[in-house]
């Protein structure tokens, strides 16, 4: 996790604003080729849970074979 900036909501309570990602060192494969997949969720809660999905996400694949 790397904290990017802080977020000021009210007196005395700063948040830190994350990105969170995994490398993986065997990837999963499509027939010989990687891929990424990102799903951007926004968390704005943690008790009540309360999180947001992106409608819409990032897909890549590779042109060459793994």
């Amino acid at each position: 996790m790397a904290p990017i900036q802080s977020k000021n909501n009210g007196p005395d309570k700063e948040v830190p604003l994350m990105v969170v990602q995994r490398y993986l060192a065997k990837p999963m494969l499509i027939d010989g080729f990687k891929f990424d997949l990102r799903i951007y969720v926004n968390i704005v809660g943690i008790s009540p849970l309360r999180v947001y999905v992106h409608k819409f996400g990032l897909a890549r694949f590779a042109t060459v074979p793994y």
